[in-house]
């Protein structure tokens, strides 16, 4: 543990996982032995609890472990296997609620933007007209001072 900077079970486990590449995280997890996937379980019951940005992770890895082990492990390891459900369909909640509420605030930020876009056309335009209004106005005191000077 002191070789990761690891304070307890669940810290070094979460370092660990960290470290496997996405691509070879399912093989690896493939070939664990039963024995240290129920080890494992509630290390990630621990991981769910204390690291709520390791959530996604967390999840995956349980996910995998479930599909490779879901028959042994449903015999034996029912208690944590009720914990580990509890658990995550709760932290998956909060997720889809975090999720949920950024996607709102993007979309409120993303519509005041247009409105200011659309706002700031709409002085251009106005701007563009007033422009083209006082140039024929001079154009037309021009002619009016050059008649009158003649």
């Amino acid at each position: 543990m002191a070789a990761y900077n690891a304070r307890n079970k669940s810290d070094l486990m979460l370092k660990v996982l960290l470290g496997i590449k996405a691509a070879e995280l399912e093989t690896s997890l493939m070939l664990l032995p039963v024995s240290y996937v129920r080890g494992l379980l509630p290390i990630l019951h621990s991981l769910l609890e204390t690291y709520p940005l390791a959530t996604e992770l967390a999840l995956k890895v349980l996910t995998y472990l479930m599909r490779f082990h879901w028959a042994t492990l449903s015999s034996s390891d029912k208690a944590i296997l009720r914990k580990l459900t509890g658990e995550a369909e709760q932290k998956l909640r909060e997720l889809t609620d975090t999720v949920g509420f950024n996607i709102a605030g993007l979309r409120f930020i993303d519509n005041v933007k247009k409105e200011k876009d659309a706002v700031e056309q709409f002085r251009e335009i106005v701007g563009d007209r007033n422009k083209k209004r006082k140039r024929k106005e001079k154009a037309l005191r021009r002619a009016v001072l050059s008649m009158n000077t003649a």
